[in-house]
């Protein structure tokens, strides 16, 4: 009976208590956010910014975050002339992929994040963009830095799910090397502090 309850002390210690969670804001200029799609016949790139957030810790484990991406700070990367640049991003703007005067943000809503067989963290949770929510995991990297912690991801997102179905092979036939895929992926570096 000692023993059970020598057991049971070293336990209730080890786990995260009730009350010993903390909340993290992201910090929004040192945060960082990018995407990139491809298509047949090749890609574009850009950055996204972060509007809000929370992250909640015990300790050194994440119990829960929420995102909230500013869609209007949606820029492309990788077209240096001026008018092209302008041209793709109304295009990622308009009812053909974000619709972003209707959907002026997205988010993400972290419910658990747990190793899978190899170690590597998996994170599980809710991504909603124009509207539709749908879940969504990736590997997810959690890093001490002093008194903040480094949030780093990629995640793959199949935007059909989310009404996105702009010259999708999966949709519209012959389209031949004007298709668009539908996975796209977006990779963020979050810093967040106390």
């Amino acid at each position: 009976m000692k023993l059970i309850l020598v057991l049971f002390a070293a336990v209730t210690f080890l786990l995260p208590q009730s009350g010993s969670s903390k909340i993290y804001s992201p910090d929004l200029q040192e945060s960082s956010l990018s995407w990139v799609g491809k298509k047949v016949t090749g890609e574009h790139s850009g950055s996204l910014k972060l509007k809000s957030g929370t992250l909640k810790f015990a300790g050194d484990q994440i119990l829960s975050a929420t995102f909230v991406i500013d869609m209007n700070s949606l820029a492309v990367a990788d077209i240096k002339d001026k008018k092209y640049n302008k041209k793709l991003r109304d295009h990622l703007a308009n009812d053909d992929f974000f619709s972003i005067s209707d959907h002026p943000t997205a988010e993400f809503v972290l419910k658990e994040a747990k190793p899978d067989k190899d170690g590597q963290l998996q994170a599980f949770g809710d991504l909603t963009i124009k509207g539709e929510k749908h879940p969504i995991n990736f590997p997810l990297e959690v890093e001490r830095a002093g008194k903040s912690v480094r949030v780093k991801g990629k995640a793959t997102v199949d935007r059909t799910k989310y009404g996105i179905k702009y010259k999708s092979g999966k949709f519209f036939q012959n389209l031949g090397d004007k298709v668009i895929y539908d996975n796209f992926e977006v990779s963020f570096n979050i810093l967040a502090t106390p």
